[in-house]
């Protein structure tokens, strides 16, 4: 019985924002990426995440942000600035959905690209 208390918590933050195995979760469904993939992305071994599952979600303030990220980094060793691209980007999908808008893949790349500046008259 207590064998499968992990895994069903873990099932479970994932749909809480309260932590970041929701921002993880939604991070990696977005790409199509497995465990593993995710793992090689934020730059720590595939079983770390587990730990960094079940830690809380960094405060969206600047500073608070920063300092939430500094001590998750230092107590489970990830490379910092993908997790908090990993955050930042689960924060603008969740945003979108709350507001009904599409949250796939390709909207959210077209939405990033930058067309070239105009040509200047000859």
């Amino acid at each position: 019985m207590a064998d499968d208390a992990l895994p069903r918590f873990l099932e479970r933050a994932k749909r809480e924002r309260f932590f970041l195995a929701s921002a993880l979760a939604a991070f990696a469904e977005a790409r199509g990426w497995d465990d593993l993939s995710l793992a090689s992305h934020l730059a720590c071994p595939e079983a770390m995440l587990t730990n960094l599952r079940l830690c809380r979600m960094p405060r969206e303030d600047a500073e608070d942000f920063r300092e939430d990220l500094e001590a998750i980094v230092a107590r489970f060793p990830a490379d910092m600035g993908r997790l908090a691209e990993v955050v930042r980007h689960s924060r603008v999908v969740w945003r979108l959905r709350d507001q009904g808008r599409p949250t796939d893949v390709g909207h959210l790349m077209a939405a990033r690209q930058v067309d070239p500046p105009p040509e200047a008259p000859p």
